[in-house]
């Protein structure tokens, strides 16, 4: 439980790093793409945290069931 909680503050913390040292860069074309990969990292980070039904990991259908399988 705590893990998912990490990753959360972790990427949380790395775009407000992002945001942060873009001031601070000279305005290059480098500089920007550094500032862009940050921000994606603290993203991915974050999304990171969210569970997943393992069968769509395989492919296969979600264990909540899906539209239209004919149950009403």
């Amino acid at each position: 439980m705590g893990t998912s909680r990490d990753l959360v503050i972790t990427g949380l913390l790395i775009m407000l790093l992002a945001i942060a040292v873009r001031d601070q860069l000279p305005r290059k074309r480098a500089s920007s793409v550094a500032v862009l990969l940050l921000a994606l990292l603290g993203v991915a980070l974050r999304l990171a945290a969210f569970r997943v039904d393992p069968p769509m990991l395989r492919g296969g259908n979600p264990t909540h069931g899906t539209a239209g399988s004919g149950s009403c």
